[in-house]
This record gives C-alpha cells, sequence and structure tokens, in this order.
C-alpha cells in the first residue's frame, strides 16, 4: 500500500511538472519563489487565471497571469514573473491585453520600458496610464456606422 502511495505521488509530480504548473515556494526542491507584479486595466475581458494565460516579453513567457480583481470599476491583474526576466520591467513599462487565439485566450504583452528607469518593485502595481486593453474589431465598425459620425 506504500509503494502505491509512493508511485502516485511521483506519477502527480511529473505530470504537474510537464503541464508548466507553478509549484508555490515551499514546496522542497520544486518550489520557486517568482515576482509578483500588478497592473491596472480598463476591462479585464476574457482573463482566466489558471488556464495558462501567460506574461510575454517579445514573445517569450516570462510569467503567468495569476488573479483579476475588481477595484473602483478597473481591473486588477495580478500576475507572476520568473525571477531572472523580473529585473527586465522597468517602472516606464506598458502593457498591452491581447488575444492569443481567436478565443480570446488572452496574454500580457510587455514593452519593459527603458533602462534609464528604475525597475520595478516586487508587488508594484503599474497604473491605468501603462496599459492598454483589447479592442475588438465591433468596437472600431461601430464608430463608422452613419449614426456616430453624424
Amino acid at each position: 500500500m506504500v509503494g502505491l502511495v509512493v508511485l502516485a505521488t511521483a506519477v502527480t509530480v511529473v505530470v504537474l511538472s510537464q503541464q508548466r504548473f507553478p509549484f508555490p515556494s515551499w514546496v522542497p526542491g520544486l518550489g520557486q519563489h517568482r515576482f509578483e507584479l500588478k497592473a491596472e486595466f480598463q476591462t479585464g475581458q476574457s482573463i482566466t487565471p489558471g488556464q495558462g494565460q501567460s506574461v510575454q516579453i517579445a514573445g517569450i513567457r516570462v510569467g503567468d497571469i495569476t488573479d483579476v480583481q475588481l477595484e473602483e470599476g478597473n481591473a486588477i491583474v495580478s500576475m507572476e514573473v520568473e525571477n531572472k526576466y523580473a529585473e527586465l520591467i522597468h517602472t516606464d513599462a506598458s502593457l498591452l491585453l491581447r488575444p492569443k487565439t481567436g478565443l480570446n485566450d488572452m496574454v500580457i504583452e510587455v514593452d519593459p520600458g527603458t533602462e534609464d528607469s528604475p525597475s520595478i518593485e516586487e508587488g508594484a502595481t503599474l497604473p491605468l496610464a501603462s496599459t492598454q486593453p483589447n479592442v475588438n474589431p465591433d468596437e472600431i465598425l461601430a464608430s463608422l456606422d452613419a449614426d456616430t459620425q453624424a
């Protein structure tokens, strides 16, 4: 019985490690601390934490979206960035919410900012002025109708 429990635990660890499951820092040997960052977006449309939605810099996956909260009418999106990429993100960084697929699997694309500005601190929240939401094609087409143009 003990052997089956050990085998089941080993299989679970292997499966989770192949699914990009980020083990928390308290898990010995497998867990790692990741840099936490928040950003304020006008809308949290189609953001689903825990579904593999990622944070990218220049197309390279550097972290994951972990949570979305509503505060004062804006979406506060929490992200965890791998420590080796955290120093690349500066205080003048800008974030863009983009769909990765036609089903609106969202990705946050990060423009890390200039090297002249200081690196962002862990737990900081980038303001609404530093973010841009996804624009749907119907929003653009709606601005072209006759009533709006008049």
